[in-house]
């Protein structure tokens, strides 16, 4: 009974601290909606800002109305302090109107200077004033020493770029892309703000300065590099070489269009270990693709088309981003070997007289079963004008099974390899089964030789295989029976021999499958084997059953004799001991009559424990 009440008296104290700390967030709750109110000067602020923009389509309405300028469309104020800290002023992301033809009206964005009374917003961390038209960015802009994000993209300012923005030592995102600055003659005011990961200053006319890579290496933080369209030339100092001295967490460059050549590449490969995507398209780049690109171990995305490269010709679709077309020489590039993330290979009909390079194996992308959700890596090489170009695509076309189908929105569950119409030869790596994750393989109409990988049955992945018209020989692996969604095959016009293996899937299909292989027999093929011919033609299904069985090589009469015996031995290393040996019987038998025991007294308790609480 005593027990009874400690527990009720320890129930009420835990609802007690409940009932408390409910009542106390309810208050603290309700504190910080009293604060949640936009300051008064921060608010007069505003509405000076909004005198000083041609709103023509009245898009700022929302601002003035109400007391609580957080409300207001673009502001975004602290929940706890009510000070704005973020401003958000791009036509694009506050309201998305669109002409008849479904694209963007760009008569309905602001115009305007940006005024003074900015300043008063002194914990401002975020500013996107993006296509607000403006005429020049005020050096007082570099007073918000809060600043995080600035975006004044696409807003035709002109003049020169203030360099009382090293002054925001905070700014983590800058982008000034898109405008038309005079020309710039240093960004070393970029040195000081120690904190920037994002910078684009794309189609800015950077081609007087004397000091951006100078810049650029002192920004430990930087990740995303845009000096797209700025008139640069590879006119790079010998110490800029040096990786200590450039950001060794620069993951994503974009110098296309451009007047660079290769002296540029040194300074690229810096980045070997910390790179992901790179732009170097419409430069003056000339000779041979540099096989140090191949370095590069996270590569996912490599754009050099419109350039010059004499030696390769080859088309990568990266993703849903970038298509680029550059030639092959007639040989598979080693530079492929590093490409760990590419998912679909189209080397077809491309003339290459090769080997099957081992290293295809490292595809680490076609190794997995599962689909990826990073940018999709597509290499694909086809004898296609060096001018024509596809950008920013979300759909692929593909030759699978036969058939050339599109890939739209399940592009990224793709993996397949193409390597048919070539002059290919050597033997099929026996690597190649390392890509468990692949859809298709197509080796066809090649001078391929040798056997085909005994542990090809590991790509269990496969929907489509087709090693027709080749000089392969011996017999089909038995592990072909394993690929259970293997729904097209072709061995046609091979030197293949012996048995097809039995199975239901393999026996589905068409004899066309296997035609031209002279030694080979079984179904589907109308010659049987030696073997099968010699068996009486009245043989019933059962035993059919059995000769399948038998086939398998694991469901045997020895498999069920091992069976048998096993049984045996365990069933009597236990019993007969226990039979043999008295103490040990006798304590397995006071074993189970110790559990009979406690389990009659647990079952006591219970039952005694739920009629008493029933009674109470």
């Amino acid at each position: 009974m005593a027990g009874t009440h400690l527990t009720f008296l320890v129930f009420l104290s835990w609802l007690t601290v409940c009932i408390i700390t409910t009542n106390a967030y309810q208050t603290n709750s309700s504190v910080v909606d009293v604060k949640v109110m936009c300051m008064e000067r921060e608010k007069q602020a505003l509405l000076k800002l909004k005198d000083d923009l041609v709103d023509e389509n009245d898009q700022l309405s929302s601002w003035g109305t109400g007391d609580d300028c957080c409300n207001w469309t673009g502001v975004r104020c602290n929940n706890r302090t009510g000070h704005v800290y973020a401003l958000q002023l791009n036509h694009q992301e506050i309201f998305q109107f669109y002409d008849s033809v479904g694209e963007i009206n760009y008569s309905m964005q602001f115009k305007g200077d940006i005024s003074s009374p900015l300043l008063e917003l002194k914990h401002l961390a975020y500013l996107d004033m993006s296509e607000v038209r403006a005429t020049s960015i005020p050096q007082f802009i570099g007073s918000l020493k809060h600043l995080m994000h600035l975006n004044m993209s696409f807003c035709d300012l002109s003049g020169t770029i203030p360099h009382q923005l090293g002054n925001l030592t905070r700014l983590v995102f800058l982008d000034l892309s898109y405008n038309n600055f005079h020309k710039v003659e240093s960004l070393s005011w970029l040195s000081r703000l120690p904190a920037l990961k994002h910078l684009d200053l794309s189609s800015t006319n950077l081609s007087g300065t004397t000091d951006l890579f100078q810049a650029i290496n002192s920004l430990p933080s930087l990740h995303n590099l845009y000096l797209s369209g700025c008139g640069l030339s590879s006119v790079i100092s010998p110490p800029l070489f040096h990786s200590n001295y450039s950001p060794a967490s620069l993951s994503d460059i974009d110098l296309s269009s451009n007047s660079l050549t290769s002296s540029i590449f040194p300074w690229l490969l810096n980045f070997n270990n910390s790179l992901v995507h790179l732009k170097l398209r419409y430069n003056e780049f000339l000779g041979k693709i540099p096989k140090a690109l191949g370095a590069m171990i996270n590569l996912e995305s490599l754009d050099l088309s419109l350039n010059q490269f004499e030696d390769y010709l080859a088309k990568f679709h990266l993703g849903l981003e970038k298509i680029f077309r550059v030639c092959l020489d007639g040989t598979i590039p080693q530079v492929l070997c590093h490409l760990a993330h590419v998912q679909i290979l189209d080397l077809s009909h491309d003339n290459i007289s090769d080997d099957i390079p081992h290293c295809f194996s490292n595809f680490s992308a076609m190794s997995k079963n599962e689909s990826t959700h990073e940018s999709i890596f597509h290499f694909n090489n086809k004898r296609t004008p060096a001018y024509v170009f596809s950008e920013y695509v979300d759909s692929v076309r593909v030759v699978l099974k036969g058939m050339e189908l599109e890939y739209g929105k399940t592009l990224e569950q793709l993996k397949s390899m193409d390597l048919s119409s070539n002059n290919l030869s050597g033997e099929i790596p026996d690597g190649i089964a390392k890509l468990e994750g692949l859809l298709s393989l197509n080796l066809s109409n090649n001078r391929l030789t040798g056997i085909i990988p005994p542990r090809i049955g590991l790509m269990r992945s496969l929907e489509s295989l087709d090693l027709s018209t080749n000089q392969l020989s011996g017999g089909l692996p038995d592990g072909l029976r394993d690929m259970n969604f293997l729904s097209r095959l072709n061995v046609s016009y091979n030197n293949l021999s012996g048995k097809i293996p039995l199975s239901t899937q393999l026996q589905s299909f068409d004899n066309t499958s296997f035609l031209e292989n002279p030694e080979l027999c079984g179904k589907p093929l109308s010659n049987e084997c030696a073997a099968e011919q010699a068996h009486d033609p009245s043989i019933s299904q059962g035993s059919k059953d059995v000769d399948i069985q038998d086939e398998d090589g694991f469901i045997s009469r020895g498999f069920y004799l091992s069976m048998g015996i096993g049984f045996a031995t365990g069933f009597w290393a236990v019993c007969g001991t226990l039979l043999l040996y008295r103490p040990w019987r006798h304590a397995f038998f006071r074993l189970m009559n110790h559990i009979e025991d406690w389990l009659n007294v647990t079952k006591v308790l219970i039952i005694a424990r739920l009629q008493r609480r029933l009674r109470n």
